[in-house]
């Protein structure tokens, strides 16, 4: 059995909290809070291809940020590309999907007025391994994430090693 499925979409991201514009202060705050200030817009896209038990996913977002008080948060790229194998049990009522694959960030740099901030971009790759067990209407999943290469902020931020405990209800 073979089928696709593609799936593109859009939306807004409304401002969360206020930033206050203290010159000083303004990089730390804006790093330490949640939220940008500001209205920001998101677009996706995702494809999905499968042959038999082997399915191949690829998943592109990009958060286009707007400026709050003379502080812009730089625009955001992430993209995921993974590879899955589904195993059934006997009855079908169950489903164990193996997954890995790849998962790149790219950080726009920030900007205060119109003036780009030093050290505020930079890109990440991450390998990604992890498995999905499939009930009637939930799915829990665990993976683990290693950095393959990063620059992120001149080198001043490292990511480690880290992982996602996935639980998703289907209606």
């Amino acid at each position: 059995m073979r089928y696709t499925f593609k799936s593109f979409g859009g939306g807004a991201k409304l401002p969360t909290r206020k930033l206050s514009p203290d010159e000083v202060e303004i990089i730390p705050d804006a790093n330490n809070q949640p939220g940008t200030g500001s209205l920001d817009f998101i677009v996706n896209a995702m494809y999905t291809f499968h042959i038999n038990d082997w399915s191949i996913n690829s998943n592109v977002n990009y958060k286009i940020n707007e400026a709050a008080k003379d502080f812009r948060f730089g625009n955001r790229l992430n993209a995921t590309a993974f590879v899955f194998h589904s195993f059934a049990n006997s009855t079908g009522t169950t489903t164990f999907n193996s997954n890995a694959g790849l998962m790149y960030t790219g950080l726009g740099a920030n900007k205060l007025t119109t003036a780009k901030i030093d050290a505020t971009d930079g890109n990440a790759l991450l390998a990604a391994a992890g498995v999905e067990v499939n009930f009637a209407k939930m799915a829990v999943g665990v993976n683990a994430q290693l950095p393959i290469s990063q620059n992120l902020s001149d080198h001043q931020t490292k990511t480690n090693i880290q992982g996602m405990l996935p639980v998703t209800f289907l209606v």
